[in-house]
Parts: structure tokens; C-alpha cells; sequence
């Protein structure tokens, strides 16, 4: 009997956090084929309408859900041309998201495409983006965190934008905004939420996958890192040796999303154990919603 009580003392009640991501979806919002699979004969994936079945599901078993993006939602040409931010906004608030990081795809339509988006209802998580004549200010609109309740747990989370944005981007997209340095914003960032009290810390990352590594590397208190922008997906999650800062991506052009369910001691305030999984969108899997597929066609 003592000895159960013990290990109960010891491990006190386990919760579940569920977090759902996408990244570098890159206004592939309808249908296409799963090419990646059978490049003759693809299976169908659902696209949008595929994703609101799954979101609806999940939901269902979990309200507290928190779902995040990773940036390049936008679609359309470096040029400029076809680019519908209506589209992504609609996107973004069908699905029900939290919080996003602008990508630089975002700014393909410049500074004012980027607060059309924040504008009409797209809550943006920056924390290196600020202006070049005053780069203690955070650009309109933008904030640097922000910390998600989720049944008492909290858990805070940031933005990085890639601080080489100048190379990619064309000057008028940027001709305002200045990048901070990722390394020393996110130790600054970090601190700030453990002040704040964040049992949790998650990075939603716009900087690429070798700097991923680099930040999981030089930043302690990061417990999980959600990545976007260049590289290539993750197959499987990887685990920093030094920091345990868990890094998590996907492939591009929502084939997928990431499902990530997080166990927490609440008694002793800390992160147990996680899953991770790939929801990969196949219709046979995800029958797509008809009315969200309309608006996505």
C-alpha cells in the first residue's frame, strides 16, 4: 500500500496537451495528388476539405485542441501575380487556428500584404520582427508570443521569422522591417515565458531546417520545435543530445499535418513523455467536408 501511494506521489496526474501543425503549405489548398506515393496512378489527397474532417474529428475527443502554422501558407508567384490573400485568410479561419508565423511568402505582397492578413483576422507570432528605424518596436500588429491556457497548463509560444529575410526577399516587400538575430531574441523570448510562468515552450519556426538545428542547439528551455521554411521533412522527430529541444517538420504542399499530443506532470511540472504522428490527408482516410471543398476548388 505505501509503495503505491509513493509512486502515485511520484508521478502525480499525467495531462494531455494536443497540438496540431502545418508548415509551407503554400496555397495548396484543394485537392491533388498524392504523387509522393504512386507517381503513375496517385491516390487523391483532400486538401482543406480533408484537414476540416480530421480538425472536426479531433475535436470532438479533445477541445482544447491548439492549432499553429509555420508560415508559406500563401500561395502564388515571387512576381507578385495570383497571389489571393482572401484565400489564406478564409483558410486560416475555417480551420480554426491559433496562431501562425509569418513565412516569407507572406510579405509577398510587402509590408501592407502582411497587415492585410493581421487585419482581417490572422493573429501573427514574430518575435524578431521589428522596424529598421526603431528595432526595439515589433511591427504593427505583431506580437512576439503568446501564452495558450489549455486546462491549467501553460503553454508558451513564439515566432522566428528567418533573419536572412533580405536575401529572399525583394527590397519593396521589406523596405521597412528589420530581422532581429534568431539566437539572442529566442534566449530572450525563452526567459520572458518561464517569467511568465510557461510550463510548456514551443517555437514556431519560419528560419529553416539547418538553423533549427543550430537554435535547438544554442537555446536552452525550447521544448519543442515546429519547423518551416528550407529543408526537408522529418520522417521521424528529432531530439537534441545537449538541450532535448525536440524538432518536429513536415514535407511541403499539405500532404500532411503533424499531430503531437504532449504529457504533462502536473504535480511535478514537467513534460513527461510525447507522440508524435503524420496525419497524411488521403480521402480514403478523411472523407472531404463538400462544403469546404467548394470553397476550395
Amino acid at each position: 500500500m505505501f509503495i503505491k501511494l509513493l509512486v502515485f506521489m511520484l508521478i502525480g496526474k499525467i495531462d494531455t496537451v494536443k497540438i496540431v501543425f502545418t508548415n509551407d503549405i503554400i496555397g495548396q489548398f484543394g485537392e491533388r495528388g498524392a504523387t509522393f506515393i504512386n507517381p503513375v496512378f496517385p491516390p487523391p489527397l483532400g486538401g482543406a476539405a480533408a484537414f476540416y474532417t480530421y480538425l472536426k474529428d479531433a475535436r470532438k475527443k479533445d477541445p482544447s485542441l491548439l492549432l499553429f502554422d509555420t508560415g508559406n501558407m500563401t500561395g502564388g508567384y515571387v512576381s507578385g501575380q495570383y497571389i489571393d490573400l482572401d484565400k489564406v485568410i478564409k483558410f486560416y479561419k475555417l480551420m480554426g487556428y491559433n496562431a501562425m508565423v509569418p513565412g516569407w511568402r507572406e510579405f509577398f505582397k510587402g509590408e501592407n500584404g502582411l497587415r492585410y492578413l493581421k487585419d482581417n483576422g490572422i493573429t501573427f507570432l514574430a518575435a524578431n520582427l521589428t522596424y529598421k528605424k526603431d528595432s526595439l518596436k515589433y511591427f504593427d500588429g505583431v506580437l512576439p508570443y503568446k501564452i495558450f491556457n489549455v486546462n491549467g497548463i501553460k503553454v508558451g509560444v513564439f515566432g522566428l521569422t528567418t533573419e536572412k529575410m533580405p536575401l529572399f526577399a525583394n527590397d519593396w516587400w521589406v523596405k521597412n522591417s528589420f530581422f532581429l538575430r534568431e539566437i539572442p531574441t529566442a534566449r530572450r523570448i525563452v526567459n520572458a515565458l518561464k517569467k511568465e510562468g510557461a510550463d510548456i515552450v514551443i517555437l514556431l519556426s519560419s528560419t529553416g531546417s539547418s538553423r533549427e538545428k543550430v537554435i535547438a542547439d544554442s537555446v536552452a528551455g525550447i521544448d519543442f520545435i515546429f519547423g518551416g521554411f528550407m529543408g526537408y521533412g522529418l520522417r521521424e522527430p528529432y531530439e537534441n543530445w545537449y538541450t532535448h529541444t525536440v524538432l518536429l517538420r513536415q514535407y511541403r504542399y499539405f500532404a500532411s499535418a503533424m499531430e503531437l499530443n504532449i504529457f504533462y506532470d502536473r504535480n511535478n511540472r514537467c513534460i513527461t513523455g510525447y507522440r508524435a504522428k503524420q496525419i497524411t490527408l488521403m480521402e480514403e482516410d478523411y472523407e472531404p467536408e463538400p462544403e469546404i471543398k467548394r470553397e476550395f476548388e
